[in-house]
Formats: C-alpha cells, sequence, structure tokens
C-alpha cells in the first residue's frame, strides 16, 4: 500500500494563529503526518519523496517557508485491504508542513510570529497526526532542535526522529558517530517512538520510513472508523 501521487494537492496555507480555529475537530480528527526540521535540513525534499511528487518547493535558500502548508492525500488502496482494514475510500490524509525553524536572519517580529504559531497549533493539534522531526544526520540534536522539542514535549502525540541526508555521511568513522549517539538522542528526549536514518536523495531507507508511516495512517484511520 502507497500514498497516491496523484491524489496530493495543497490545501492552503496557516498564517496567523486565527487561521487554526475549527482546522482540528475533536469529534472527527484528521489523520495524518506533521513534518518539522531546522532549516535546510532537505525537508521539502523529503516530503516530495513520501509523497511521491514534487509539490513541496525545494530551495538552496534556507527559511524560504514562512507559514504551515497543508497537503492533502489519499492512499492507493486494494479492496483487499480495504475489507481487511475496514477504512473507508477514499480516505483523505493530511500532511502539515512547518516552517524551517532555526534560521538565524529571521527578525524578532517573525520569530514571535512562528512561536504563537506553533504554540497555539500544538495546543489543538490531535494524537492522530504524527509528528516527523527532520535532522540533518551531520549536525543531530542542534539547540534549535531541543528548543522545538519543548512544543510538543508532554503533549500526547506519536513522533519519530528522522536523520536525513544520511547519504552524506561519506565515512565509517562519520557513521559510528552517528550511531553510537543515537541510544543518547533517545534517552535524553524520551519521546521519539521510532528512527529512521535516510536520504530523501538518494532514497536510502525510505522504504523503511514509508512503511512506517502508511502503518501509522491506517491504524489511526481504523480507530477512527471504529469511534464514527
Amino acid at each position: 500500500m502507497q500514498i497516491d501521487p496523484n491524489s496530493v494537492k495543497f490545501l492552503r496555507a496557516i498564517v496567523q494563529p486565527a487561521d487554526l480555529r475549527g482546522l482540528f475537530v475533536i469529534s472527527s480528527p484528521p489523520v495524518g503526518i506533521l513534518m518539522a526540521g531546522r532549516s535546510n535540513v532537505g525537508k521539502s525534499s523529503l516530503i516530495n519523496a513520501i509523497l511521491g511528487r514534487d509539490i513541496a518547493r525545494v530551495s538552496k535558500t534556507p527559511g524560504r517557508t514562512r507559514d504551515i502548508n497543508l497537503f492533502e492525500f489519499e492512499l492507493r488502496v486494494e479492496k483487499t485491504a480495504l475489507n481487511q482494514k475496514s477504512i473507508p475510500a477514499p480516505f483523505k490524509y493530511l500532511l502539515v508542513d512547518l516552517p524551517g525553524y532555526g534560521h538565524a536572519k529571521v527578525s524578532k517580529a517573525e520569530g514571535a510570529r512562528w512561536s504563537e504559531l506553533l504554540t497555539q497549533l500544538f495546543d489543538v493539534l490531535p494524537p492522530t497526526i504524527l509528528v516527523l522531526n527532520i535532522q540533518d544526520s551531520r549536525h543531530p540534536m542542534q539547540d534549535s532542535d531541543r528548543v522545538f522539542l519543548k512544543f510538543f514535549k508532554h503533549r500526547p502525540l506519536m513522533t519519530s526522529l528522522i536523520f536525513n541526508k544520511y547519504d552524506k555521511l561519506k565515512t565509517q568513522s562519520e557513521r559510528t558517530r552517528l550511531n553510537n549517539f543515537l541510544p543518547k538522542i533517545l534517552n535524553e528526549t524520551k519521546i521519539f517512538k521510532q528512527m529512521y536514518l535516510v536520504s530523501a536523495e538518494s532514497g536510502f531507507g525510505m522504504h523503511e520510513l514509508h512503511e512506517g508511516v502508511i502503518n501509522f495512517l491506517l491504524d489511526r484511520t481504523v480507530s477512527e472508523s471504529k469511534e464514527s
């Protein structure tokens, strides 16, 4: 089962906190994923790789994404899978693309707007949304990453950590250094349920990431269908 690239479309941008009103209805919350990471970690490339379509704008200039962008997509579901999982078809999923954080050239006013926007977003974000925190394999757990994690540290959200650009670790010693650091990260944060080493550019590790995302979506879809 895969994401259907032909179903992917841009919905709208969330610019101000007021735009969040009515987005997450508690009685019927959307199921989906949220993508977040520092500027220049390859978030847009990873979104395109996950969705199978070049819909997120890839830029060499960090910090180009200034708002929360919402995308919609469906799964390419076979009839047998529908019967086994009791999934209504077509089921529309949500992808939430957050602005890249940690960009030094952002003005104080813009930084304050982002902070307020993210705070209110995580206040209303339902547990049917999987949070994917994307980091650069070469520079794990920077100060800005730790600041971002505080937004949802004590919220009941499923979270996974993705180390992108794993192919940029050219030597065995670089890869070993990261692998040795992973247990420390899990012990320090205690919020990540899954961890992935991937490269959106080369495709390394993307199969495992796809599988984890699809399993989450299916599990939450079935749960919501049973409750409704």
